[in-house]
Formats: structure tokens, C-alpha cells, sequence
């Protein structure tokens, strides 16, 4: 399987099949720019300081101002959500936290891009940059494609130290999703 997901160009919603590979994987120490950091770090050190780290992946979170990354973004199955999954995840960070559990989102935008939202969206987790596409690569994540850009699809992994122990795809309601892993995390 390659990081892309042939005949679904237009869709950023990531199947099981997408992600059936990812369960039992290790999490690479490929260090990235992230929010709230001095500089970079990697999803192995991440998962290292926690009981289970919570990384949800999306496409690209918007900004005020700014075009869409396509006009019909909005329509494209799985595109529209990641402010509102973010706010979610901030919103629940706390309970995720008392669960053993941390937040980190990942994408394929900018590091600009992310600090912005960040700060904007008062992220209280990181925003990870995979703008080369190196984790990308190395788990071998789905990705699609949408105004020239490769991006990554929804999904959200749960790793216990570098292992990763569950997978969730497909995410048909973003705002929703943060009470769904909390819960998972609760039964878990």
C-alpha cells in the first residue's frame, strides 16, 4: 500500500482498509515542526511521556481570510471539519489527560499554517507538521489530493508508548470524534 489512495482522489475520508496496516506499528522518531514547542519533536518522544498518545490526523484546518484549499472543499466527503475537530479535542484534552491519555493533531500543512491556528483556536495540544511527508512515508498514512497539494485523510491513531494499539476510520462526524476516543479510552 502507498501513502495515497488510488480512485479516491477526492475524498479525505479514510477507510479501515486505509488504516488496517497502522494497528502494531511503531511510531518513527522522525522529528517535525510542531506548535507550542521550541522547535521540533517526534510522535516516539511524544508517546514517551504519556500512558497513550491520541494523534488525529486531518487535512487542513482554515483560516479567516484565507481561500479554501479548493473551491468545493466544503463538499468534498471528509474535507470540512478539522477547526471543529480541533476545538473538540481542546475541549476534551483535560478528560483525555485524566484518562492517562494526550492530544496531537497531524497534518501536512505548513508550519506556519498551524501556529496560526493554534494560537487562533487556543490549542492547548500540538499541531504537527508533516509538510515533507517523512511519517507520511514511513507509516505509509492515506493520503489525497485537492488543489495540488497532498493531504492527509481523517483518521485517528491511540498508541500505547511507540506501539500503535487502535485506529479510527472512518470519522464521519469530526466535532463529534473527541468524545468517541475519550470514551473508547474510558472502556480501554
Amino acid at each position: 500500500m502507498t501513502p495515497t489512495s488510488p480512485g479516491d482522489e477526492r475524498s479525505a475520508v479514510a477507510t479501515s482498509a486505509d488504516v488496517a496496516h497502522l494497528l502494531g506499528a511503531e511510531l518513527p522518531g522522525t522529528r517535525v515542526p510542531a506548535t507550542g514547542t521550541a522547535g521540533e519533536v517526534s510522535l516516539r518522544e511524544l508517546a514517551a511521556a504519556v500512558a497513550r498518545l491520541v494523534i488525529y490526523a486531518y487535512p487542513a484546518i482554515g483560516a479567516p481570510g484565507r481561500e479554501p484549499i479548493t473551491p468545493d472543499w466544503t463538499s468534498i466527503p471528509g474535507a470540512f471539519g478539522c477547526t471543529a475537530e480541533s476545538c473538540s479535542f481542546r475541549d476534551l484534552a483535560s478528560v483525555i489527560g485524566d484518562l492517562g491519555g494526550a492530544v496531537c493533531g497531524l497534518s501536512t500543512q505548513p508550519a506556519a499554517e498551524q501556529r496560526e491556528a493554534a494560537q487562533r483556536l487556543e490549542l492547548t495540544f500540538p499541531l504537527l507538521s508533516d509538510h515533507a511527508q517523512t511519517i507520511t512515508g514511513r507509516l505509509r498514512l492515506p493520503t489525497w489530493s485537492a488543489g495540488g497539494q497532498r493531504l492527509l485523510k481523517r483518521f485517528t491513531i491511540v498508541a500505547s508508548g511507540p506501539v500503535i494499539e487502535h485506529v479510527f476510520a472512518p470519522v464521519p462526524e469530526p466535532a463529534a470524534h473527541a468524545g468517541e476516543v475519550a470514551a473508547w479510552l474510558r472502556e480501554n
